[in-house]
């Protein structure tokens, strides 16, 4: 096994030598991971709509659920084609990428908007 292609803290877990067998294994791994969150996101939405407290903030986690569908979708066509359909599939998956680290900040800046403008008593 070659260790120049792995950083030495996944050398000493031992991980490198795992994945160094089954290269699509951390691709399944993380997208067992992905859909789960899109699946909580889901009945988080679900929820807050069924008790009638759907607010601006599960609003932002259904754009974001949105984005982080079409982001998986992209990113195993990127990971599963070849040739222009592939690279149609690398902007695809740029464009969401960065909307989706972009996006996930608003609902933290807004929120400490609010909170901080209801401590002041105006």
């Amino acid at each position: 096994m070659d260790s120049a292609r792995y950083p030495p803290s996944i050398m000493i877990c031992g991980f490198a030598r795992h994945f160094a067998r089954s290269p699509l294994s951390l691709p399944v791994v993380t997208g067992v991971f992905e859909v789960l969150g899109l699946v909580l996101t889901t009945f988080r939405i679900y929820f807050r709509i069924r008790i009638g407290r759907f607010w601006w903030e599960d609003a932002w986690a259904a754009i974001m659920l949105l984005s982080g569908a079409i982001w998986m979708s992209s990113q195993w066509g990127l990971l599963l084609t070849s040739g222009s359909t592939s690279i149609a599939f690398a902007g695809v998956y740029m464009i969401t990428f960065t909307c989706i680290v972009t996006w996930v900040h608003v609902p933290f800046c807004c929120s400490n908007a609010i909170s901080h403008d209801a401590g002041q008593g105006v």
